[in-house]
């Protein structure tokens, strides 16, 4: 009942009254409520104010059990705002929403232009794992350089030990710190020889990742590969 007397409120010449009539429709939330404020036309100045209302009926949409009405959304209003604070929400809600039209939209986030969409997208990649993650991890090295670092920094899917340890052996030396760093995470014993080679021969941050990693490597097959590698008297040892 109050979205016909909120909705003509969303236009008023007092900014104050239609950024107030926009966060109430948000808030009100349903189908007639998210019409009104899809259909709203307002000042530059109040756009963040209309998308950051729809993504609210979005989250409702979602948290009453309408997952893939919101993922219609949160993916429209992805593709319609430029600001980076909508997108990221907007992009967050597809994740959390509708994981196989998320990889998509990732996957273009994070081989476009702005950086820190690229950067939400690593994470928000990272959050994914599992199946939805591995298409970006096969395709890493084509990735910037600056996502392949934030991916390789954050991932913690047992998976991915492939990608990093290929990523190890980057010529860019900030991909190569942050898969050194994902060997004491993700690694087992294929890792140790590399990390000690690492430990023993280089100097500055990739030598410290990888003596971190190895303080950080458990198992009965990484104590056995450090014994032998310790008897054939390899360095780092």
């Amino acid at each position: 009942q109050a979205v016909p007397l909120l909705a003509p409120l969303e236009s008023d010449a007092n900014p104050v009254v239609a950024e107030a009539a926009l966060f109430a429709l948000g808030q009100a939330g349903g189908a007639d409520a998210l019409r009104a404020l899809q259909e709203a036309k307002v000042p530059d100045r109040l756009k963040r104010c209309r998308f950051h209302a729809i993504l609210l009926c979005a989250e409702r949409m979602a948290a009453e059990g309408q997952p893939a009405e919101a993922a219609a959304v949160y993916q429209a209003v992805y593709k319609q705002s430029d600001d980076l604070v909508i997108k990221n929400a907007a992009l967050r809600g597809i994740v959390v929403t509708d994981k196989a039209k998320a990889v998509p939209v990732l996957t273009a986030a994070l081989k476009g232009d702005n950086a820190k969409l690229r950067a939400s997208a690593a994470k928000f990649a990272c959050e994914l794992g599992g199946e939805a993650l591995s298409p970006m991890l096969a395709d890493l090295s084509s990735l910037p350089a600056d996502v392949q670092a934030a991916i390789l920094s954050m991932v913690g899917d047992k998976a991915a030990l492939p990608a990093v340890l290929k990523a190890a052996k980057s010529s860019e030396e900030n991909i190569r710190v942050a898969a050194l760093g994902a060997l004491g995470r993700l690694g087992d014993a294929t890792g140790v020889t590399l990390l000690l080679g690492v430990a023993a021969a280089e100097k500055g941050e990739p030598q410290a990742a990888a003596r971190s990693s190895l303080q950080q490597l458990r198992g009965t097959e990484v104590d056995a590969a450090l014994i032998g590698a310790a008897q054939q008297g390899e360095p780092g040892l």
